[in-house]
């Protein structure tokens, strides 16, 4: 609720002031205000002309008293004191007056008489002064400032040169610059009696707007490094080895949340190689001498190998190598359809398509629950600004501690790179190629897949130099990341995504092994058949050794005795032979039965393994994503935490043609040297250890204003965001992390920040400011030239020393100058400051002097005067007007 200014003007001369006023308003150094002319007022009627930001635009004054209030309403009739120029009507300007108490209530109103004149064209007449009113002669001179030589106003017949010094004393008499909120004539009443005094004004208003936005700059900005933040009056110190730093963070990171890396396996003993009994070999010694008898050692040798099932197996590889062969290619060889080095998300997909197909392989599979990492990032969040602030979070991530005092990395890269980093150096037709155009300093995998990808074509002989060229400038680019924090974090996850994969490979591998178990024994094929015909040889000499000594027996050769001896010897000689044959030859069939045993024995274990190396690969693919979204916010907050800077130029102070005198607008002039010294000292006041925490925590509570309908469940809960998943259409973390780069964050933080220091600047860094002040380029001198601040303030904002000035006194009587009514009686100055802006205006007034003696007065008239003024006090009752 601010004041409303009302000008009541008559036909003539003073168009030229309401044109001058207007353009002021455009250039934005006034306020906005109402415009009226006699002939706006008819009958129940008062029309005006509002004059806003320098467009006039015709509206119903009682339109406003329903929608708008005011604390204050200022009226002012101006009176041009001028050969050959009207004046209002005293009755049509009370009209106004009491249209304007009666449709505003209680606000209060003030009303002036202004007198604009010229010391020679000076001329009294009845309306000049009015009881009831303040009555006040618009001096018609014009000075730099308070306290220092004047000149008279010239004659002028030119409404826009009379407008222009009117102008300015109006609108510091009326408190109508921008920025001042008073008038001197708020807190009086009209002084009784037809008196009148004489008045003038000076206004400065000095822009700062190109300091205030380098200091800002300088201050808020992260360009130059992150400040050193303190701590009970002790400054943190710059962390030189960034490396160990870093590493240290993360090892503390991964030291609360080792098992996002590696999930639960289950273990089994390898069983000792188990021994053939007796009883097994002679069965096995007996059904092989059957086959070989029968010419049969290759089915034995199938019953023997078959005893043991691989048919699970078998059923798991025909699904990997049958339904998924993409998912294999991507694990097995590392590379996709097209033929490139496999990414992370290709990884991450193959394994969800591996855990697919292995459900209808007859794998158990149930629901699972996804896992909750929202710990780890809040953690990889507070460890990043623990490293640039000092600040300690979370227990178990302490600062670092640099003897006593705790140290903070030089630059937000440090911690975790921005976005604006990232490497775009490939030419577009290799791009194409390596379907890779950009990679972030972050995506630790991603440069890793570029380099491969690059290595891929740079034999090929169109694509060889280009890619070898990229490969270097990657590999360049790549050094000044590798020590930061993010990477390091992106790195343990990668490493392990990728060791997973090995995993998931190998176990697939005994899988597939166990499967084509037959394979072992296929190589003693040919050994056991010619182990048959040996032991086949063995038979037959056996066989004719027992039929000579038959032969013997029934010829009476031998006894009965010797021929039993014989047929036992022989028969013995024989099952040695035999059993020894059939041992030697078979060692090795009996170590690859055992071997297939074990293997049959690990292929169940593999396959439940496999199922929690799949459900790694897929959370450690998750948490990459997860990684790159909070990585890429972390690294807009750390670069920007107070919003995105404004990249465009500060303009200079409005240029305004054809200012008289007492009004003077002027830049402050930059100082870089200053500057950077003011920054400095602000920065070890403002910043504290810990001092990222309020721009995070308003990044964070300020997500669902970026989501949109998206993120109206964060709004109540704004830290559910931290359980987002990284990639899918189900989760708003990638949207948010792409408006906070796109974006930046909510700025209310860095301006709220600034609000501060602007107030310090104001009072305990008062000697900053003035520093930083120090010159001034004024719009009246020449170009190039500056003046000092006080020179271009000319006392307007401090009014120590003017005690006794006097204004010109040329329009007073003799009477008058010798008692000294020019001298002034009472100053006012106002003024504001937004920043290290400084508007400021001073007002004098001259004690109040009856209107007999002004020069040029009329003692002809003063009876009728009298008699009119006497009508003004005490008006009729005013009802011709609708409120």
């Amino acid at each position: 609720m601010g004041d409303l200014t009302v000008f009541v003007a008559p036909a003539g001369k003073a168009a030229g002031i309401r044109d001058v006023l207007s353009d002021w308003s455009g250039a934005g150094l006034l306020d906005d205000f109402l415009w009226i002319e006699p002939a706006m007022v008819s009958g129940s009627r008062v029309n005006a002309l509002s004059v806003r930001a320098g467009r006039l635009d015709g509206i119903a004054v009682a339109s406003l008293a329903g929608v708008e209030s005011f604390s204050r309403i200022r009226i002012a009739v101006i009176v041009p004191a001028l050969t050959g120029e009207s004046s209002v009507d005293p009755e049509v300007a009370q009209r106004i007056a009491q249209f304007f108490e009666s449709a505003f209530g209680s606000t209060p109103v003030t009303r002036v008489r202004a007198v604009v004149t010229r010391a020679d064209q000076f001329t009294t007449g009845p309306d000049l002064v009015i009881q009831g009113w303040h009555n006040i002669v618009l001096s018609p001179e014009e000075s730099t400032g308070p306290g220092v030589g004047m000149s008279p106003l010239p004659h002028t017949t030119d409404a826009i040169d009379l407008g222009v010094q009117a102008a300015a004393s109006l609108a510091g008499l009326l408190g109508l610059w921008s920025g001042i909120s008073s008038s001197p004539l708020d807190a009086e009443h009209p002084p009784p009696g037809r008196v009148a005094r004489l008045s003038r004004s000076y206004f400065r208003r000095l822009g700062t707007q190109k300091v205030e936005a380098r200091l800002r700059r300088h201050v808020l900005s992260m360009r130059d490094g992150l400040p050193l933040p303190t701590q009970f009056g002790t400054a943190s110190v710059y962390i030189d080895d960034t490396a160990l730093a870093t590493r240290t963070m993360a090892d503390q990171l991964w030291s609360r949340h080792a098992s996002v890396l590696q999930g639960p396996r289950e273990t089994q003993t390898a069983a000792p190689a188990r021994r053939i009994g007796v009883g097994e070999a002679l069965r096995m010694l007996f059904g092989f001498l059957w086959a070989a008898i029968r010419n049969a050692p290759r089915a034995w040798l199938s019953g023997i190998v078959h005893s043991i099932k691989a048919d699970a197996a078998s059923l798991v590889q025909g699904a990997v190598f049958g339904s998924a062969p993409s998912a294999y290619n991507v694990v097995f060889k590392g590379v996709t359809s097209s033929g490139m080095p496999a990414s992370w998300a290709d990884l991450g997909g193959a394994a969800r398509e591996l855990d697919r197909v292995l459900e209808g392989s007859g794998s158990p599979r149930g629901h699972e629950a996804r896992a909750d990492l929202s710990t780890l990032w809040q953690d990889y969040a507070a460890g990043a600004m623990t490293l640039a602030d000092a600040g300690e979070r979370v227990s178990g991530l302490t600062p670092v501690q640099i003897g006593v005092q705790r140290g903070v990395l030089r630059r937000p890269s440090s911690a975790v790179p921005s976005v604006a980093d990232a490497f775009v150096g490939i030419p577009p037709h290799l791009a194409s190629t390596v379907d890779i155009d950009s990679v972030e300093p972050f995506d630790v995998l991603g440069i890793f897949s570029i380099e491969e990808r690059l290595r891929a074509v740079a034999d090929q002989p169109t694509m060889g130099v280009a890619a070898s060229a990229a490969a270097h400038a990657v590999a360049e680019w790549k050094n000044a990341h590798t020590d930061s924090f993010a990477s390091r974090v992106g790195t343990r996850i990668g490493e392990r995504l990728y060791a997973v994969t090995g995993e998931i490979r190998s176990l697939l591998d005994i899988i597939r092994q166990a499967a084509s178990a037959d394979d072992l024994v296929s190589g003693v094929q040919a050994t056991q058949k010619r182990l048959a015909k040996v032991i086949q040889v063995m038979a037959i000499v056996f066989a004719v050794a027992m039929v000579v000594v038959g032969v013997l027996f029934l010829g009476s050769i031998i006894s009965a005795t010797v021929a039993i001896v014989g047929a036992v010897s022989v028969l013995l000689v024989w099952f040695v032979s035999t059993v020894i044959t059939f041992a030697r030859g078979q060692r090795e069939l009996f170590a690859l039965i055992n071997a297939r045993r074990e293997l049959l024995a690990g292929e169940e274990l593999a396959r439940r393994n496999l199922v929690h190396a799949l459900r790694d690969a897929r959370r450690l693919a998750d948490a990459y994503s997860q990684f790159l979204s909070w990585s890429r916010i972390l690294g807009t907050v750390l670069s920007e935490p107070f919003g995105r800077e404004d990249e465009a130029e500060t303009p200079d102070e409005t240029a305004v043609a054809d200012l008289p005198l007492p009004v003077r607008l002027g830049t402050a002039e930059v100082d870089e040297g200053v500057l950077a010294s003011a920054a400095a000292e602000i920065r070890r006041d403002v910043f504290t250890v810990g001092w990222l925490t309020s721009s995070w925590e308003s990044a964070i509570a300020n997500a669902h204003h970026a989501l949109g309908a998206r993120g109206a469940a964060l709004r109540a809960q704004p830290f559910a965001i931290f359980n987002e998943r990284g990639d899918g259409d189900d989760t708003v973390l990638p949207e948010w992390a792409q408006s906070v780069t796109d974006d930046g964050i909510d700025p209310s933080i860095g301006d709220t920040l600034w609000l501060r220091i602007a107030t310090d600047l104001e009072g305990p860094k008062q000697a900053l400011a003035s520093a930083l002040l120090a010159r001034v380029t004024d719009n009246r001198t020449p170009a190039g030239t500056s003046v000092s601040l006080d020179v271009f303030m000319g006392g307007v904002d401090r009014p120590g020393g003017i005690a006794h000035d006097r204004l010109d006194d040329s329009m007073l009587s003799d009477s008058a100058r010798t008692s000294g009514e020019s001298v002034v009686a009472q100053t006012h100055i106002d003024g504001s400051r937004l920043g290290l802006g400084r508007t400021a205006t001073l007002t004098q007034l001259t004690a109040a002097f009856p209107e007999y003696e002004l020069r040029t007065y009329a003692a002809a008239h003063s009876a009728a005067r009298h008699d009119l003024a006497e009508r003004a006090a005490d008006p009729a009752p005013f009802d011709g007007l609708a409120f």
